[in-house]
This record gives C-alpha cells, sequence and structure tokens, in this order.
C-alpha cells in the first residue's frame, strides 16, 4: 500500500512539473528593443522580433536554427541531387565494366608487347661484347 501512495505522489509531482509555464504566467514575455520588441514564447523557448510595418505588427522569428537549417538542408538536398545526376553521366560514360573477352584481348596484346620486349632484351644480350 505505501509503494502505491508514493508512486501516485511521485506521478502527481511529475504532472505538476510538466505543465506549461503558462500556468504559472503569461505564454509570452515581450521585451521593448530599438524599432519594436522580442517576444519569448515561455513555453517553447522560441524567440520573434516584432516590428510594426506599414502599420501592421508583425513578428518573424529570430531563432536561427529553424530558417538557417531549413535553407542548409535545401542547399545539401539540391548539391546531393546534382552529384547523383554527375555520377549517373559519369557512370554512363564509361558505361559497364569489361567483359572477360575484353579482358583477353588486353591480356593478348600485353602479352605480345612482354614477348617483343623480352625477345630485344635477348637480342641485346646476344649482341653483348666483353670488353665493354
Amino acid at each position: 500500500m505505501t509503494a502505491r501512495i508514493a508512486i501516485g505522489l511521485a506521478a502527481c509531482l511529475f504532472a505538476a512539473a510538466m505543465t506549461p509555464a503558462a500556468a504559472d504566467g503569461p505564454r509570452y514575455v515581450l521585451q521593448r528593443v530599438e524599432g519594436g520588441l522580442i517576444r519569448m514564447d515561455t513555453v517553447t523557448g522560441s524567440l520573434s522580433q516584432c516590428r510594426p510595418e506599414d502599420g501592421v505588427w508583425s513578428c518573424r522569428s529570430l531563432s536561427d536554427d529553424g530558417r538557417q537549417l531549413h535553407d542548409e538542408i535545401a542547399a545539401l538536398k539540391a548539391e546531393n541531387e546534382t552529384l547523383k545526376a554527375r555520377l549517373a553521366g559519369a557512370e554512363e560514360k564509361t558505361g559497364r565494366h569489361p567483359s572477360d573477352a575484353d579482358l583477353d584481348r588486353l591480356m593478348g596484346t600485353f602479352e605480345k608487347l612482354m614477348r617483343r620486349f623480352m625477345d630485344f632484351a635477348r637480342s641485346l644480350e646476344g649482341g653483348k661484347r666483353d670488353d665493354i
């Protein structure tokens, strides 16, 4: 029974701690600054700058995180798409991997080149003079 009371009391304290700040005070706190106001949301912590524009007050978010991250994500997505397109183009240019027939032709050419080189080296060896 004591454990149930302790759990119930802990749940009540937890719920009280999780209530928004608006229950204890105003949701927004305003601070006058040059040209307008800074508004802080006491629940989320976000900041906005409020100014009169053509006689109408409007507020714009000051949280760098949101807008800057959104812009950076958009730029990275665009760069990613560009790189994917370039990679696809490069793969099309190179076409394909060599087939067994291609490798056989290449090895045949290499073998022929090596035979000629070895024949040339032997011919130099055969004409070698002892007095040099």
